[in-house]
C-alpha cells in the first residue's frame, strides 16, 4: 500500500544520503488538513543525531524533498516547519490501491504474521459480585476486537473469561446478602447496590449460615443470569470461561509459584 511503499521509501533515502544508522521509528501520518498533504513525515527531525554531519532538520528535509519530488507518485512535496515533510500523492495512485483493495474484498488485510502462534486472550473478567458495568463493555468489545485481528493476521486465538470466584469478594458478597437479609449487622464494605436486596429476596432459600458458601452460590447465579447473558448480548464468544474456584483448591496456585521459583 502506498503509506508502506513510502515509508520503504524514506527509510532507504536516510540509509543510503543520511546514516546507515538513522532510526526507523520516524512518524508518518495523514495529517489533519488536506492542505499539509496526503502524507507528513518528522524523519528529517528524527535523524539530525544519526546525520554524519549534524546538520540541522531544515536541511535534511531539503534532501528528503529533492530525492521524494523524483518519485513517479509524488504530485508535491513541501517542507513545513522545522524540518516537517508533506508529501502529496497522485489520484491515480489512490485509485490502485483502491482496486486492490476490491479485488481482496473481504479478505483484504488478511495475513500470517502469528504463523499459527498461539495466544491467549483474557478479558472482561469481572469479579461475578454483580452486573456488568459500562467499563466491563468496554473491556468486552475491546478485547473481541483484538481477538479477530489477532486471528486475521495467523495467530492461533484461544479467549478466556476468568471467574473470580474464590477469595475475599466472594465472602463480602455472601456477607452482604445476609446483611440485607437481616441475618448479620451491616457494614462499610458490604456491597450496596440495589441488586444485593433483590437477589437476597427472589433466592432467600439460597442464604445459608456461612458467607462463603452464601457468596459462592450467589456468584454462581450472578455469573448464569446476569454476566453470562450480557456478554451473549453484547455478541462476545468465550472459548472458555475459567473458575478460580477450582485453581484454587486443588492447590494450582503454589504449585505454579512453585514452578517459576525453580526455573
Amino acid at each position: 500500500m502506498l503509506k508502506d511503499h513510502l515509508r520503504s521509501l524514506i527509510l532507504t533515502f536516510g540509509q543510503k544520503e543520511i546514516s546507515s544508522e538513522v532510526p526507523s521509528s520516524f512518524s508518518l501520518e495523514v495529517p489533519p488538513e488536506k492542505r499539509f498533504g496526503d502524507f507528513a513525515t518528522n524523519a528529517a527531525m528524527t535523524w539530525v543525531k544519526s546525520s554524519r554531519e549534524k546538520k540541522n532538520p531544515h536541511v535534511i528535509a531539503e534532501k528528503l524533498v529533492e530525492f521524494l519530488r523524483t518519485q513517479d507518485f509524488c504530485e508535491k512535496v513541501e517542507i513545513a516547519g522545522p524540518g516537517f515533510v508533506n508529501v502529496f500523492i497522485k489520484p491515480k495512485f489512490f485509485a490502485e490501491d483502491l482496486k486492490e483493495i476490491l479485488t481482496a474484498g473481504e479478505k483484504f488485510g488478511q495475513n500470517n504474521l502469528g504463523n499459527n502462534k498461539k495466544v491467549l486472550l483474557e478479558f472482561i473478567s469481572a469479579n461475578p459480585t454483580g452486573p456488568l458495568t459500562i467499563a466491563n463493555g468496554r473491556g468486552g468489545f475491546g478485547g473481541d476486537v483484538l481477538a479477530h485481528i489477532l486471528k486475521w493476521s495467523g495467530f492461533n486465538v484461544a479467549t478466556e473469561y476468568y471467574v473470580n470466584d474464590a477469595g475475599n469478594q466472594i465472602e463480602i458478597l455472601g456477607k452482604s446478602i445476609q446483611s440485607v437479609s437481616g441475618k448479620i449487622p451491616d457494614q462499610e464494605e458490604f456491597y450496596k447496590g440495589e441488586y444485593i436486596a433483590e437477589l437476597a429476596q427472589k433466592y432467600s432459600d439460597q442464604i445459608g449460615a456461612d458467607a462463603i458458601e452464601t457468596g459462592s452460590q450467589f456468584a454462581k447465579i450472578l455469573l448464569e443470569n446476569e454476566i453470562k447473558p450480557a456478554v451473549e448480548k453484547m455478541g462476545v464468544k468465550f472459548n472458555n470461561w475459567f473458575s478460580e474456584k477450582p485453581l484454587r483448591e486443588t492447590g494450582g496456585i503454589e504449585k505454579t509459584l512453585q514452578f517459576l521459583k525453580d526455573k
